[in-house]
């Protein structure tokens, strides 16, 4: 990209963000001392995202030179390796609890807190309305209340109750293979290849929830593939002696609530508004939508107000955006749909 290119895109830029901070209507006057440190404030962080789009650019020619050097050594070699999709081992940390529970090592039980090791092997038991989430490599893992599973570096044993697991970067891993991980269960394993997926149990049946991604499972010697669709979960229900039925199923709602009392939530104060849509799509198995790249922008660069910590995404969509120029909805598609609240003049 020349350097005059880039000088023009980043004048658009700067045009662009100007607008955006004078369409939004007529606000209450602020005291002259506050308006200024607003306004500096303003100007240091799009002089940090111009130099951020210029770091990129030169970072996109170092990928196209490295490219090139490693299709040409492929070339002359005639060979090439192709990752195989093998399990991990994963380490297990604590990142949230409420309620009572449990964690059990060596027939001893162990006090954990915030941020240790969940030693390998180790069987957590929750109580009723009891919730906790570990990370679990590159994955979240959220365990409902009254259950029990063991935590191991190369597989979830879920005994009873109900699990929660989210990959962090799902499309990484289901294209390298590099993380995949395996939740064994009365009636059969359960795997996750890139995905958003609930495995519950009452100790006899199994029932399978994927609303992200694909999972395999493998029940009876007989394998079955679910995979998401667009709207829409696919729901595996497992039963001893039978075939697994297969059904389509919501992909939010009271099949998924709980796994918000299982995480510390999000905290509002400081954030962006941006922040808080990613943090919300997550939670929910969407997809982030903007209507402009303009509103994309706004989003970057509203921030929040209130020291409020929120946990559920769904009930707190509008409440969170009031304080902004941007509204958001659930589409039938199973994209978060994010727009402006008020009309451009």
């Amino acid at each position: 990209m020349s350097q005059r290119t880039q000088e023009s895109e980043d004048a658009e830029l700067e045009n662009r963000v100007g607008a955006l901070l004078r369409v939004g209507g007529r606000r209450e006057e602020l005291p002259t001392d506050l308006r200024e440190k607003w306004e500096r404030h303003t100007r240091i962080e799009l002089a940090a995202l111009l130099e951020s789009r210029k770091k990129q650019a030169a970072t996109k020619k170092r990928r196209y030179f490295a490219m090139a050097a490693s299709l040409a050594f492929v070339a002359l070699s005639t060979w090439f390796y192709v990752l195989p999709v093998t399990d991990v081992d994963e380490s297990a940390t604590l990142a949230y609890s409420s309620g009572s529970f449990t964690v059990y090592h060596d027939a001893h039980s162990i006090d954990l807190a915030p941020g240790e090791s969940v030693p390998d092997g180790s069987l957590v038991q929750t109580n009723s309305r009891a919730f906790v989430g570990i990370r679990y490599g590159q994955h979240d893992l959220r365990i409902g209340d009254r259950t029990k599973v063991r935590i191991s570096s190369n597989e979830l044993n879920l005994q009873v109750g109900k699990l929660f697991v989210s990959n962090s970067d799902a499309a990484s891993s289901a294209t390298s293979g590099q993380s995949s991980v395996s939740v064994r269960t009365p009636n059969g394993v359960v795997r996750d290849i890139g995905t958003q997926f609930i495995v519950e149990t009452d100790g006899s049946d199994t029932v399978a929830i994927v609303r992200k991604g694909v999972i395999k499972i493998n029940s009876e010697d007989v394998d079955t593939v679910l995979e998401s669709a667009e709207g829409s979960a696919q729901k595996a229900t497992l039963k001893s002696g039978e075939p697994v039925m297969v059904e389509s199923t919501l992909p939010r709602g009271d099949s998924w609530d709980w796994i918000y009392r299982g995480s510390a939530g999000f905290s509002v104060n400081g954030k962006s508004a941006k922040e808080f849509l990613e943090w919300a799509s997550n939670e929910m198995g969407t997809d982030l939508t903007f209507d402009s790249e303009d509103t994309a922008l706004l989003a970057e660069f509203s921030q929040l107000q209130g020291n409020a910590i929120v946990a559920d995404p769904e009930k707190s969509l509008s409440i969170v955006l009031a304080s902004v120029d941007l509204r958001a909805a659930v589409l039938e598609t199973g994209d978060l749909y994010v727009e402006r609240a008020t009309s451009s003049p």
